[in-house]
Formats: structure tokens, sequence, C-alpha cells
């Protein structure tokens, strides 16, 4: 959306500008039963995941406790395991930020991301139950309207992947996807509104249609294809 300006052309100030280290979060509500803690970094996990956060960003502690609602106690765990996994960089005395975005990571993330996602979809042809197939379809239905916020695309984008992953009834191979996508979508973020919505909806059809067909080895095509081109957009676009 672009920003109001003023009679100069340049963009005015507000009261109501977000603060440089502000995350968009979606609505968190505390469960029973398990750590705040852990609660907290899934849901910091799945925003950087979703594409919401750009790389080399600032986290603040304090900030993102307003954001959650909490103390700083298990906001700080959660920044602190996730700098474990290499998502985020912990800097002394200045609070955590995301892992700067580079080239040579990035490639090499997608060749993994091809092969064990391949897998999942290769895998979801044959297990995926119609429920799930008018899930992928509803989700593809509105990626293709074009109607959403940069942001809500990417959310999309993400849904419609983790639909399939999850389809594919292989929970340990799960378990290893989900944090790649914890470093894989900072790199999104910095592609969002770049071409991006017009290749979800080509690539995205092809990986939904092979399903539909219950066809395994098309399936696992299709998705690697799709990961490629995203990859073909963003890399020219780091060093």
């Amino acid at each position: 959306m672009a920003n109001a300006q003023d009679r100069q052309g340049q963009p005015k100030r507000t009261d109501k500008a977000r603060p440089p280290d502000a995350v968009h979060l979606s609505p968190f509500a505390l469960g029973p039963d398990r750590p705040v803690d852990t609660q907290v970094y899934e849901h910091l996990r799945r925003t950087l995941a979703s594409g919401a956060v750009a790389p080399g960003q600032k986290l603040s502690t304090r900030t993102l406790a307003t954001a959650f609602g909490l103390s700083a106690t298990p906001i700080r765990v959660a920044l602190k395991q996730l700098v474990g996994e290499g998502v985020l960089v912990g800097r002394p005395r200045s609070g955590f930020q995301v892992a700067p975005a580079t080239a040579a990571a990035y490639r090499e993330l997608i060749a993994i991301r091809c092969r064990l996602e391949g897998l999942a979809a290769r895998e979801a042809a044959t297990s995926m139950s119609a429920s799930e197939l008018r899930e992928l379809e509803r989700l593809h239905r509105r990626i293709a309207a074009k109607t959403h916020a940069e942001a809500t695309y990417l959310e999309l984008n993400f849904a419609f992947h983790f639909t399939i992953y999850r389809a594919a009834g292989m929970p340990r191979l799960l378990d290893i996807i989900e944090p790649l996508w914890a470093r894989i979508g900072p790199y999104l973020h910095l592609a969002a509104g770049f071409q991006m919505q017009d290749q979800f909806v080509t690539s995205h059809q092809a990986i939904l249609a092979a399903l539909q067909r219950h066809d395994g080895e098309a399936a696992e095509t299709a998705l690697r294809l799709d990961l490629e081109s995203a990859a073909a957009m963003i890399l020219p676009r780091l060093v």
C-alpha cells in the first residue's frame, strides 16, 4: 500500500507508524498444559516461516512481550531457541535479529527443500484425503483471486504447502521441513510483490492438478518447479 504523501511528494510522518522492530503477529492465545515459552517459540517460528519478517530485521524482546501480552522472560527463551537453530542472531547489547540473507545460504536451502518437500508431495499424492484436497482447492482459489495484501498471499502460500506436507502422513519428515521454513520465510518476505502472486497461481495449479490425479511423480516435479521458479526471482536480489 502506498504511503500517504504531503504536497512535496514526501511520505508523511504519522504517530501511528509501526516501530522498526515491530512484527506482524497473527492472533495469539495462550493454551493450557504447555510451557509458555514453547507456545511463544512455535508462534514466532510460524510467523517467520510465513514471510512476515525481513532478513536482518531486529526483534525487540520488549516489543514482542507487548505484542504477546506476556512478560519478557518467555519471549527471551523463545528467541534464544531460534538463535540456537540459526534462524536468529543474538547481538550483545543490541538484542536479536533475523539472520541476514545471502545467495549461498538460499541456494543451499532450495536444494534441500526440493528433495524433502518433493518427497512430501510425492507421498501426499497417494495419501491425500478428499477433504484435504478440497482444502487445497479452497486455498488455491483464494490465491488465484489476487485480492489480498502481500502478507496474506505469503500466509496462504504457507498454508497451501503445509496442507500438502501434512497430508503426506510422514510426521518425522514434517518435523524436518518445518524448521527449514523458519529460515526460508524471510527470503520470501524480500520477494513480496515481485511477481510472486502470478508465480504462486501458475505453479500451484500444476501441483494441485497432479495431486488431483494422484500422480506422485508429477506432484514432485511440479513442487520442485515451484521452488525453483521462486528462487529464480529471489536470487538476483541477493548478494
